[in-house]
């Protein structure tokens, strides 16, 4: 990963790499990429692609995170990152993706999205 785009992340989510700094001072940039990813909902491929590496990759990356973390194995790690304080990435997620959240989708409202009517 660039050093550009590691400020960048930096920059729009603070509180939460410092938050796991503080945990654990050990992780590097590319597992606290890989956890800003797990929070925000991606699965493993969804990484591997956004990274540009293999998803066995990724996975050592999610092991080597749970072990710097001391975490049980009965823990969920997706759920870990849901719980450490600080900024919420799926929302930065939908915003670059341009997507609408799920749960207004769900609500049936469209933010000005058209949908094309059966002729």
């Amino acid at each position: 990963m660039k050093s550009t785009l590691f400020i960048q992340i930096l920059l729009k989510y603070r509180v939460f790499v410092q938050t796991l700094r503080d945990i654990s001072p050990e992780l590097t940039r590319q597992e606290l990429f890989v956890a800003i990813l797990l929070r925000a909902g991606l699965s493993s491929s969804e990484m591997a692609a956004r990274l540009h590496c293999s998803v066995r990759t990724v996975e050592n990356h999610r092991f080597r995170i749970r072990n710097k973390l001391k975490l049980d194995t009965s823990v969920n790690l997706a759920d870990f990152m849901l719980a450490v304080e600080g900024e919420n990435p799926m929302l930065f997620y939908w915003l670059e993706k341009n997507e609408i959240p799920h749960s207004r989708a769900l609500l049936g409202k469209n933010n000005g999205v058209q949908t094309k009517k059966n002729e």
